[in-house]
Protein backbone atom coordinates (compact mmCIF):
# COMPACT_ATOMS: atom_id res chain seq x y z
CA UNK A 1 0.00 0.00 0.00
CA UNK A 2 2.59 2.29 -0.38
CA UNK A 3 3.15 5.21 -2.89
CA UNK A 4 1.86 4.17 -6.40
CA UNK A 5 4.24 4.36 -9.61
CA UNK A 6 3.03 7.03 -12.45
CA UNK A 7 -0.67 7.24 -13.45
CA UNK A 8 -2.32 10.20 -14.61
CA UNK A 9 -5.22 12.19 -11.93
CA UNK A 10 -8.35 12.74 -13.60
CA UNK A 11 -10.93 14.70 -12.34
CA UNK A 12 -13.09 12.05 -10.97
CA UNK A 13 -10.70 10.88 -8.41
CA UNK A 14 -11.58 13.54 -5.84
CA UNK A 15 -15.37 12.18 -5.55
CA UNK A 16 -14.33 8.52 -5.43
CA UNK A 17 -11.77 9.24 -2.70
CA UNK A 18 -14.85 10.59 -0.15
CA UNK A 19 -17.40 8.26 -1.57
CA UNK A 20 -14.91 5.43 -0.55
CA UNK A 21 -14.36 6.63 3.28
CA UNK A 22 -17.01 5.16 5.63
CA UNK A 23 -16.20 8.14 7.75
CA UNK A 24 -16.00 10.93 4.76
CA UNK A 25 -13.33 13.51 4.39
CA UNK A 26 -13.30 15.67 1.36
CA UNK A 27 -9.92 15.97 0.22
CA UNK A 28 -9.50 19.22 1.50
CA UNK A 29 -9.71 17.70 5.01
CA UNK A 30 -7.75 15.14 4.49
CA UNK A 31 -4.90 17.81 3.65
CA UNK A 32 -5.39 19.96 6.84
CA UNK A 33 -5.51 16.61 9.16
CA UNK A 34 -2.33 15.49 7.55
CA UNK A 35 0.97 16.48 6.23
CA UNK A 36 0.39 15.39 2.45
CA UNK A 37 0.22 17.50 -0.13
CA UNK A 38 -3.15 17.05 -2.85
CA UNK A 39 -0.92 15.27 -5.28
CA UNK A 40 0.17 12.91 -2.70
CA UNK A 41 -2.99 12.09 -1.70
CA UNK A 42 -3.99 10.89 -4.97
CA UNK A 43 -1.12 9.01 -5.66
CA UNK A 44 -1.16 7.53 -1.85
CA UNK A 45 -5.17 6.55 -2.89
CA UNK A 46 -4.20 5.12 -6.06
CA UNK A 47 -1.55 2.39 -4.36
CA UNK A 48 -4.40 1.83 -1.50
CA UNK A 49 -6.98 0.97 -4.13
CA UNK A 50 -4.88 -1.25 -6.00
CA UNK A 51 -4.32 -3.42 -3.19
CA UNK A 52 -7.81 -2.93 -1.83
CA UNK A 53 -10.23 -2.37 -4.32
CA UNK A 54 -13.37 -2.62 -1.50
CA UNK A 55 -11.74 0.36 0.22
CA UNK A 56 -11.56 -1.16 3.25
CA UNK A 57 -8.62 -3.63 4.57
CA UNK A 58 -9.81 -6.31 7.42
CA UNK A 59 -7.30 -8.18 9.82
CA UNK A 60 -7.43 -11.24 6.95
CA UNK A 61 -6.15 -8.86 4.19
CA UNK A 62 -3.34 -7.20 6.23
CA UNK A 63 -1.95 -10.89 6.75
CA UNK A 64 -2.29 -11.55 2.98
CA UNK A 65 -0.48 -8.24 2.04
CA UNK A 66 2.27 -8.73 4.85
CA UNK A 67 2.81 -12.37 3.31
CA UNK A 68 3.33 -11.46 0.28
CA UNK A 69 5.99 -9.48 1.24
CA UNK A 70 7.54 -12.17 3.98
CA UNK A 71 6.61 -15.53 2.50
CA UNK A 72 8.70 -17.48 4.48
CA UNK A 73 7.58 -15.31 7.97
CA UNK A 74 4.01 -15.79 9.70
CA UNK A 75 2.39 -12.55 9.67
CA UNK A 76 -0.24 -13.34 11.98
CA UNK A 77 0.83 -11.64 15.01
CA UNK A 78 2.39 -8.81 13.74
CA UNK A 79 -0.75 -7.65 11.46
CA UNK A 80 -3.12 -8.54 14.16
CA UNK A 81 -1.67 -5.82 16.87
CA UNK A 82 -0.83 -3.43 13.70
CA UNK A 83 -4.59 -4.07 12.68
CA UNK A 84 -5.79 -3.04 16.16
CA UNK A 85 -3.93 -0.23 15.87
CA UNK A 86 -5.38 0.77 12.29
CA UNK A 87 -8.74 -0.10 13.10
CA UNK A 88 -9.34 3.28 15.39
CA UNK A 89 -13.14 3.01 15.28
CA UNK A 90 -13.22 -1.13 16.15
CA UNK A 91 -15.38 -1.96 12.84
CA UNK A 92 -13.22 -4.82 12.04
CA UNK A 93 -12.12 -2.65 8.94
CA UNK A 94 -9.95 0.23 8.08
CA UNK A 95 -10.08 2.43 5.40
CA UNK A 96 -7.89 4.64 3.26
CA UNK A 97 -8.59 7.67 6.15
CA UNK A 98 -7.30 5.72 8.89
CA UNK A 99 -4.57 4.71 6.79
CA UNK A 100 -3.17 8.31 5.51
CA UNK A 101 -3.60 9.56 9.36
CA UNK A 102 -1.22 6.56 10.39
CA UNK A 103 1.33 7.69 7.30
CA UNK A 104 1.00 10.86 7.80
CA UNK A 105 1.85 10.55 11.94
CA UNK A 106 5.04 7.85 10.52
CA UNK A 107 6.22 9.98 7.93
CA UNK A 108 5.83 13.63 8.31
CA UNK A 109 5.23 13.83 12.14
CA UNK A 110 6.91 15.26 15.15
CA UNK A 111 9.45 12.69 16.83
CA UNK A 112 7.09 12.73 19.33
CA UNK A 113 4.08 11.90 17.31
CA UNK A 114 6.15 9.13 16.27
CA UNK A 115 7.25 7.58 19.68
CA UNK A 116 3.53 7.72 21.17
CA UNK A 117 2.45 5.49 17.91
CA UNK A 118 5.20 3.08 18.31
CA UNK A 119 4.54 3.38 22.25
CA UNK A 120 0.94 2.95 21.21
CA UNK A 121 1.77 0.08 18.70
CA UNK A 122 3.56 -1.88 21.84
CA UNK A 123 0.87 -1.30 24.13
CA UNK A 124 -1.26 -4.22 22.74
CA UNK A 125 -3.47 -4.12 26.22
CA UNK A 126 -4.25 -0.95 25.64
CA UNK A 127 -3.69 0.35 28.82
CA UNK A 128 -1.48 2.96 28.56
CA UNK A 129 1.22 1.16 29.82
CA UNK A 130 3.96 -1.50 28.50
CA UNK A 131 4.37 -4.61 30.98
CA UNK A 132 7.50 -7.07 29.79
CA UNK A 133 4.82 -9.19 28.54
CA UNK A 134 2.93 -6.91 26.21
CA UNK A 135 6.97 -6.01 24.71
CA UNK A 136 7.99 -9.43 24.29
CA UNK A 137 5.22 -10.43 22.23
CA UNK A 138 5.69 -7.45 20.06
CA UNK A 139 9.45 -8.08 19.50
CA UNK A 140 8.37 -12.02 18.93
CA UNK A 141 5.84 -10.67 16.38
CA UNK A 142 8.83 -9.25 14.64
CA UNK A 143 10.93 -12.19 14.33
CA UNK A 144 7.85 -14.50 13.50
CA UNK A 145 7.33 -12.21 10.51
CA UNK A 146 10.82 -12.45 9.30
CA UNK A 147 10.58 -15.42 9.74
CA UNK A 148 13.45 -17.37 8.35
CA UNK A 149 14.83 -14.83 6.12
CA UNK A 150 17.46 -13.76 8.91
CA UNK A 151 21.29 -15.69 8.88
CA UNK A 152 21.97 -16.83 10.86
CA UNK A 153 18.46 -17.95 12.40
CA UNK A 154 17.69 -15.74 15.62
CA UNK A 155 17.42 -18.63 18.65
CA UNK A 156 15.03 -17.77 21.65
CA UNK A 157 17.57 -17.14 24.11
CA UNK A 158 18.95 -14.19 21.97
CA UNK A 159 15.71 -12.37 21.39
CA UNK A 160 14.78 -13.03 25.31
CA UNK A 161 18.51 -11.28 25.93
CA UNK A 162 17.28 -8.34 23.52
CA UNK A 163 14.03 -8.02 25.03
CA UNK A 164 16.10 -7.90 28.44
CA UNK A 165 18.52 -5.72 27.60
CA UNK A 166 15.61 -2.92 26.38
CA UNK A 167 13.44 -3.20 29.46
CA UNK A 168 17.12 -2.77 31.74
CA UNK A 169 17.52 0.71 30.35
CA UNK A 170 13.42 1.55 29.75
CA UNK A 171 12.47 0.00 32.99
CA UNK A 172 15.38 0.58 35.40
CA UNK A 173 13.26 -0.14 38.95
CA UNK A 174 11.19 -3.17 37.38
CA UNK A 175 7.95 -1.94 38.35
CA UNK A 176 6.66 -3.65 35.23
CA UNK A 177 4.80 -0.72 34.03
CA UNK A 178 6.94 1.96 31.76
CA UNK A 179 4.41 4.85 30.82
CA UNK A 180 4.39 6.67 27.65
CA UNK A 181 7.02 9.35 28.98
CA UNK A 182 9.36 6.18 29.91
CA UNK A 183 9.59 4.99 26.18
CA UNK A 184 10.01 8.66 25.08
CA UNK A 185 12.62 9.62 27.53
CA UNK A 186 14.24 6.06 26.68
CA UNK A 187 14.40 6.86 23.47
CA UNK A 188 15.67 10.62 23.10
CA UNK A 189 18.32 9.20 24.96
CA UNK A 190 19.78 7.61 22.30
CA UNK A 191 20.40 9.76 19.05
CA UNK A 192 21.56 6.33 16.88
CA UNK A 193 17.73 5.44 17.66
CA UNK A 194 16.37 8.27 17.01
CA UNK A 195 18.35 8.74 13.69
CA UNK A 196 16.77 5.49 12.25
CA UNK A 197 12.96 6.06 13.48
CA UNK A 198 13.46 9.58 11.73
CA UNK A 199 14.47 8.02 8.40
CA UNK A 200 10.92 6.93 8.04
CA UNK A 201 10.22 10.46 7.13
CA UNK A 202 13.13 10.42 4.22
CA UNK A 203 11.93 6.78 2.77
CA UNK A 204 8.81 8.44 1.69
Amino acid sequence: MGQPAGGIYDSRLDPVICKALQHPRSLDDMIKCTKFSRSEIRLLYRGFKQECPSGSVSEERLREIYLQFFPQGSPIKYAHYLFTIMDRNHKGTFTFDDYILTLSVLCRGTIEDKLKWIFRFYDISGDGQLSRESFADVIRSLYDLIGPTVQPRVQENEIQKHIDEILEHVDPLQVNQVTVEDFIEYCKDRPPLIESIQSLSSSF
